[in-house]
């Protein structure tokens, strides 16, 4: 089953920019193929597995990291396609920070209605930049960039 997901208020975009990492398989030396290690020889080639190195792309920055260390105070929205082409991690509060009204429209049959009166923003994000004052200099000491916006965000989970 697939959640959908809306969020109206404020919310934090990351830039991260992009880093070459390395990391340590268990596989197949000669294919550079991960293997499971009761195997023992390639079952491609016959080389004697071991361990070996793979170099790759990623984030600079892990998002699930980040999150571990501010305690999950904020968490990152499943906005991927956005978050892939503009490299960029988007969070959102999970906790409650003083918002006038509830954060979450409710799923796709949701019936209701809720006024947003344009004059709320500039106080709603000095409100959740003061609640997450310490998530957010913790958050400028690791990305290149840190800029809360204010919006409607939809993603599925």
């Amino acid at each position: 089953m697939v959640d959908y997901n809306v969020r109206v208020g404020p919310f934090v975009v990351c830039k991260t920019g992009k880093a070459e990492k390395t990391k340590t398989l268990f596989g197949c030396v000669k294919c550079k193929k991960s293997k499971e290690r009761h195997l023992g020889f390639c079952d491609k080639c016959g080389t004697k597995l071991g361990e070996f190195v793979v170099t790759y792309i990623d984030d600079k920055v892990d998002d699930f990291e980040v999150m571990e260390h501010i305690k999950d105070r904020l968490f990152t929205a499943n906005v991927f396609e956005y978050s892939k082409i503009e490299g960029v991690h988007v969070y959102l509060s999970n906790i409650k920070y003083g918002e006038k009204r509830e954060a979450d429209v409710g799923p796709p049959d949701f019936n209701g209605m809720q006024e947003i009166d344009p004059r709320d923003v500039p106080e709603e994000i000095v409100r959740f930049e003061t609640r997450f004052e310490k998530d957010l200099k913790y958050m400028r000491s690791l990305y290149a960039s840190v800029e809360v916006k204010w919006g409607i965000l939809a993603w599925c989970s």
